[in-house]
């Protein structure tokens, strides 16, 4: 009996051990339990604007200095996150590696500067301005989860 009690004990620890997904957490703790795809906000980021969510997603930049910061990409799109208070880094070799982020979501217009002089012609006969207004999208983390694979 003690045998069959050691081995179905021994069964269960292997079943354990095979399941746990090797993750570093930075930051606080991971209190939203599920995410929300990156595409989901960008196609409706009024809806999101402010509000505390988890978002999923694979690093596509990253400050290679400190780690101060990152970037999820979808697209053309790049979701720049920062830390809550500058108060952790994530490790200067993250990149391409999959992550989960819980934060606030905001958004900032920025010029985009033309690479051609003010009053440039395009060809549809449009005037370029100095510069255009872009959308950046912005995250400030207070929780980072960094699985590895």
């Amino acid at each position: 009996m003690k045998k069959v009690i050691l081995t179905f004990a021994a069964i269960l620890m292997i079943i354990a051990c095979g399941t746990a997904e090797n993750k570093t957490t930075f930051g606080a703790e991971m209190t939203i339990k599920d995410g929300v795809a990156l595409a989901a906000i960008l196609a409706d980021s009024e809806s999101y604007l402010a509000k505390d969510v988890r978002v999923d997603g694979t690093i596509a930049k990253l400050c290679k200095h400190k780690g101060c910061w990152f970037g999820i990409a979808e697209g053309e799109e790049m979701l720049i996150v920062t830390f809550l208070d500058e108060a952790f880094t994530i490790p200067k070799d993250a990149d391409g590696k999959r992550v989960s982020i819980q934060g606030v979501y905001n958004t900032e217009t920025i010029e985009e500067e033309h690479e051609h002089e003010e009053g440039h012609k395009h060809a549809d006969g449009e005037v370029c301005a100095k510069s255009d207004p872009k959308l950046r999208h912005r995250f400030v983390a207070s929780s980072v989860v960094i699985y590895e694979e």
